[in-house]
């Protein structure tokens, strides 16, 4: 996807990184070391920071329904970057991929919709109340001295959704069916497929775990051990609104609009 495209630009609007390969296991409350342009994953927040008297660790929002993103729709994709997209997709779900090619041998470009996206999030004001009364746990080690090198950066919001919809067309733009039988087979039943229409070229992709495919983080700014800010992450290829007067908020600069997140599967 390009930066022209409106759901980059819808999320950029709502200050949201977007994760190049959707996964399920990203959440709110989770520590990255930043290494060049790339996020690495370095655990718990918890893990490092020990609780002070009565500020305890925010607790992480229950489902809510992201009413922005719900229904939008990107641009038409290159066939090829649409594919690679969505065997990433169908891959972090538990679908097989192969006959993807072959399902979408008629189309030109492809399209995708989020359907029933859901938000979780921690307030903000509970996580600096945690951070200005915890302390960090030196036996972590080197992870440690990441905190005062301002390094560190948690998640605070995360978008997901388990169902993804393609729309297949010609180079014309005009719709084109697409093989669902063949679909269906690469799926092994571990994917829901669904179209709508007689033409077929709409086809809905779901499965059982949600897959987060949009973060918000802040970066933890320490002096002498103590915490004075967390900095807001700007999306990684525009600004979001200034967080004070004058003051311009920090970007995950790469050369695409999705940000590298390296984490462990298992996670």
């Amino acid at each position: 996807m390009g930066s022209s495209d409106p759901v980059l630009s819808l999320l950029k609007d709502f200050s949201y990184n977007v994760v190049r390969l959707p996964r399920a296991n990203i959440r709110p409350l989770q520590l990255f070391e930043k290494q060049d342009n790339d996020l690495v994953f370095l655990g718990e927040i918890p893990k490092l920071f020990k609780a002070g008297a009565n500020a305890p660790l925010p607790a992480i929002g229950d489902d809510e329904q992201a009413a922005f993103i719900n229904g939008q729709r990107s641009r038409d994709l290159n066939l090829s970057v649409g594919l690679s997209i969505l065997s990433g997709i169908i891959g972090a779900l538990g679908g097989g991929t192969l006959g993807l090619n072959v399902g979408y041998k008629k189309a030109s470009t492809l399209s995708f919709v989020f359907d029933d996206v859901k938000v979780n999030q921690i307030d903000r004001l509970d996580l600096s109340r945690f951070l200005n009364n915890a302390t960090v746990d030196e036996a972590v080690g080197p992870p440690a001295k990441l905190v005062d090198a301002d390094k560190i950066y948690v998640v605070t919001s995360t978008i997901k959704s388990k169902k993804f919809t393609t729309e297949a067309k010609k180079s014309d733009g005009t719709s084109v069916g697409v093989d669902v039988p063949v679909i269906q087979n690469a799926m092994s039943g571990k994917v829901a497929v669904k179209t709508e229409g007689s033409s077929q070229s709409t086809v809905t992709y779901e499965g059982n775990i949600p897959l987060i495919f949009g973060f918000q983080a802040i970066r933890l700014i320490f002096e002498n051990g103590r915490f004075v800010e967390g900095k807001p992450v700007g999306p990684t290829d525009a600004g979001m609104k200034a967080v004070g007067e004058g003051e311009e908020p920090e970007m995950l600069t790469t050369d695409s609009p999705f940000t590298p997140v390296y984490i462990e599967p298992d996670v």
